[in-house]
């Protein structure tokens, strides 16, 4: 699972015109017996999927010296497929469709929780019923 696909770990070739992703620091290999699911809230915000943003942190309780358990159901290769949805939007459109009339990241991150979408103006019919039904806050 790749876990940060966005316009900047992208590179284009100039020779053949060949699209490379980088940076790989947030991706990981996921472990049948752990079923196919991570817990880790990381990402790019605009891009994160709703899944990815429920996530509770891991904090460690000094009271008893311990982590305590997540209460989320973790996530899985979905939240590649949501980033790919943005992406999309992006490369179409020429904006983010959760961060277009803002920067403040909370503000971001309510907008994907509650699916507030701009889509682009100049978006296909058929592009805007994919990026709908990439945007699955339940996938």
């Amino acid at each position: 699972m790749y876990r940060d696909l966005k316009t900047e770990n992208l590179i284009l070739q100039s020779q053949d015109g060949g699209i490379k992703l980088i940076d790989f620091g947030f991706a990981k290999r996921l472990k049948v017996s752990e079923n196919l699911r991570t817990y880790t809230r990381c990402g790019t915000p605009g891009y994160s999927a709703p899944e990815v943003l429920r996530q509770v942190d891991l904090e460690e309780d000094k009271t008893i010296g311990r982590k305590q358990s997540a209460s989320s159901n973790g996530y899985s290769f979905a939240c590649d497929v949501w980033s790919w949805g943005v992406l999309l939007c992006e490369l179409i459109g020429g904006f983010n469709p959760f961060s277009y009339e803002t920067k403040d990241v909370r503000q971001i991150f309510d907008n994907i929780l509650q699916l507030k979408v701009q889509y682009p103006k100049n978006m296909c019919p058929l592009a805007g019923d994919l990026a709908r039904k990439v945007f699955d806050r339940d996938p």
